[in-house]
């Protein structure tokens, strides 16, 4: 599936690269044609009628080497599988895996990619897993999807203190997968780092998190790879990002 989409002045670093938050503004231009072919209906009248929800558990975003020019044309490239994940008991977990190429005039800017897991949201299993197929798909979900890779161990320092603010989240109150991208670059930079630099940006999401909670970040590096935990004040980890 492939669309079109024009780049601004906050898609854009100094360098005329990508940011890597730009991409999910971006996929929401295509995202009704993806839904089309997914279900042949809307995100939302599928979610109206069907107690399913997609929800992120690991995301990527590599920066290419290509430069773009403020309100140059892109091109997005999707492609999409259904299927099922292996689950840690030996059941299915049933999502998606998605990936997305953006490319301008010299060349290919980023690529994105995700797994993707379906939840069900009413009755007494409300929150998890789906264990068998997502209801009305036109895609066929028999295929097997490789496992997101291993998450790496939260700790390091302490470098920040925050809340989640109403621009960070949805009506729902929850965060934006975003807003969790945009509170890392922060961490690296208090860490003394420079969130331009990393060609890769890895995120492994564990909990949802939801505005005014307190949280901290947490970063650690070693060997060239920073990697960021957001956590609650209680201790629980909200999300996982490595930056290489």
């Amino acid at each position: 599936m492939a669309g079109s989409a024009k780049v601004g002045s906050a898609d854009l670093d100094q360098e005329h690269r990508l940011k890597p938050t730009a991409v999910f503004g971006l996929f929401e231009t295509i995202l009704p044609d993806t839904w089309a072919a997914l279900a042949g209906t809307t995100r939302d009248d599928y979610f109206a009628t069907h107690p399913a929800r997609l929800v992120f558990s690991y995301l990527r975003v590599e920066r290419l080497p290509a430069r773009l020019r403020l309100d140059e044309l892109v091109r997005l490239h999707f492609t999409g599988e259904a299927g099922h994940y292996p689950g840690r008991d030996g059941t299915p977990r049933y999502g998606l895996r998605d990936h997305l190429v953006i490319s301008g005039q010299a060349g290919e800017a980023l690529r994105w990619d995700a797994c993707v897991y379906w939840v069900r949201v009413d009755g007494g299993g409300a929150g998890g897993f789906l264990d068998a197929p997502a209801p009305a798909l036109r895609a066929d979900q028999s295929q097997a999807l490789a496992a997101p890779p291993p998450r790496p161990p939260a700790g390091g320092d302490v470098v920040d203190r925050f809340h989640w603010t109403p621009r960070e989240t949805d009506f729902n109150r929850h965060v934006y997968f975003q807003s969790y991208l945009e509170r890392a670059e922060n961490a690296l930079a208090d860490f003394g780092g420079d969130p331009s630099l990393p060609a890769t940006w890895e995120l492994w999401f564990s909990r949802p998190a939801f505005l005014g909670e307190t949280m901290e970040a947490l970063v650690e590096e070693a060997g060239g790879t920073v990697v960021i935990a957001l956590r609650r004040d209680d201790g629980t980890v909200c999300a996982t990002i490595q930056a290489t």
